[in-house]
This record gives structure tokens, sequence and C-alpha cells, in this order.
């Protein structure tokens, strides 16, 4: 893959002061993908300006990634739901202590786990 043009890390700051004053060329620089633009309030980062399609591809590359840990959890639970499976005697019972144990819980997890309607 060929490299891309990447952006510095950390963005132009302006103050929110210089935002007024300069509000259409700083619109222009941000808007032309040329330099992110972060504005400070009394010296603490309030807003930042980024070209309407670098926000697009960040929003996309976020869901993507939320959809990545979404997956990387399912497949954390397939894999211990089939560790149980493996250690579970060839007759399909499993008893409620050896579970437990399997599971890491013990009677005091259990005591302490807030009642629950499940019906």
């Amino acid at each position: 893959m060929p490299p891309r043009n990447i952006r510095p890390v950390i963005p132009t700051t302006i103050s929110a002061t210089e935002l007024r004053t300069r509000s259409s060329e700083i619109l222009d620089i941000v808007s032309k993908g040329h330099q992110d633009v972060m504005v400070l309030r009394g010296n603490r980062p309030t807003a930042f300006m980024v070209e309407s399609i670098r926000y697009s591809e960040l929003i996309e590359k976020a869901e993507r990634l939320d959809a990545l840990l979404v997956l990387a959890e399912d497949v954390a639970l397939y894999r211990a739901s089939e560790e149980v499976v493996r250690n579970t005697p060839d007759d399909g019972y499993i008893g409620q202590k050896e579970l437990m144990m399997q599971l890491g819980l013990t009677e005091e997890d259990i005591e302490a786990a807030p009642d629950e309607d499940l019906g």
C-alpha cells in the first residue's frame, strides 16, 4: 500500500477570539483540508474543526472499530464457552460446583449477586 498523505497529529490551536476575527480565513484552511484546528477558550480545548470529508472518515473508522470490539468480545465469549464444553463430561451434564469452578465463581460471588426476576 502506498504511503498516505499524513497530517500532523497536533492540530493548529487558535483562541475563540481569533476564530471570531479570522473565521473566514480559518474556515478556508480547514475546508480545503490543509489543517485541523483546535479552538481554545481560556487555554482549554473547546472545539475541533476538521474538514467534512475527514470528519466522515473519522466517524466511519470509529464505527468500524466499535464493530471490531463487539466482534472481539463475541469471539472471547465463544472461546470461553468452547472451553466449558470441552471440559464437560461426555454425558453433557455438568454440576453446579464444577461449573462454578470452571467460571471462577465462588459461593460468595453467588450470594453477593443481585436477585433478578428472570420470568
